[in-house]
């Protein structure tokens, strides 16, 4: 990507918004703040930006989904809704 997924903003914003003190997505928040600049500084890193992948573990660890074999399937599914007819 050559931006931030957008999708990732919108999971930023809603943790600015409506959780605070959870030091896992504080962590996100602080990691997005410093990890694409200095990426980007090495020259070779095409695509140092998060795709909506960085936050939403952090996220569903902080309502409680702790199973993380189960995130890749809740990712496929949220997905196969995003292209399900309506």
């Amino acid at each position: 990507m050559r931006k931030t997924d957008p999708r990732f903003m919108c999971e930023l914003d809603f943790a600015k918004k409506y959780i605070k003190g959870d030091n896992l997505v504080e962590l996100v928040k602080a990691a997005y703040e410093v990890i694409p600049e200095e990426l980007g500084k090495l020259g070779k890193v095409s695509n140092p930006w998060p795709n909506v992948d960085a936050g939403s573990g952090a996220l569903l660890q902080h309502y409680g989904l702790n199973e993380q074999d189960y995130y890749t399937v809740l990712f496929g599914v949220s997905r196969a809704f995003g292209v399900a007819p309506a």
